[in-house]
């Protein structure tokens, strides 16, 4: 992977030299950057700092009566309640339990099983708001994405290009 964002980096350089000053913006890890062998030729960066207490409280008032259980959960379970600081997640937890209680299980579990609860709840989430929109169900879709991703594991790719695609990747038979 380290290979791949150096040469991305390069990449995006290049085009900035065959373009000129386009406006681009650029998303990543900070760690991931400062180890890139090439700085990016960019005008400006912002670093996204995690959220203050204040900030989460005000995103979940602002959020109003469909928030609210979110907001009392948050308050008594100092675990979610760091979890929320990184802006990404608390609107995670927003769309995946606006207008319910929270159910995430305290206690002895890890910070990662309680993050795979969340993305299991938000996923079920945003297939119960597209249902009328898609000729799949969630089962068929949840059903073909593990596939995808199996076929990824077995071939050590980490990102999906939809030109990585082979006939060999298909059974012997249909």
């Amino acid at each position: 992977a380290a290979e791949q964002r150096a040469a991305c980096a390069a990449a995006l350089n290049q085009f900035r030299r065959a373009l000129g000053l386009v406006p681009l913006a650029v998303s990543c890890r900070y760690d991931d950057y400062r180890a890139l062998p090439a700085r990016l030729r960019l005008q400006n960066a912002v670093l996204v700092q995690p959220l203050a207490p204040e900030q989460i409280d005000t995103f979940l008032k602002n959020g109003g009566p469909r928030l609210e259980g979110l907001r009392d959960t948050l308050r008594n379970d100092a675990a979610l309640h760091e979890l929320a600081r990184a802006p990404l997640m608390l609107a995670v937890l927003a769309l995946a339990y606006e207008n319910d209680a929270v159910e995430l299980p305290r206690g002895e579990q890890s910070i990662l099983k309680r993050r795979e609860q969340l993305f299991n709840r938000y996923v079920e989430r945003m297939f119960a708001r597209r249902a009328r929109e898609t000729r799949y169900t969630p089962a068929q879709a949840q059903g073909w994405l593990g596939w995808l991703a199996q076929q990824m594991n077995e071939r050590s790719q980490s990102i999906f290009y939809l030109e990585s695609l082979q006939p060999d990747w298909l059974p012997a038979q249909l």
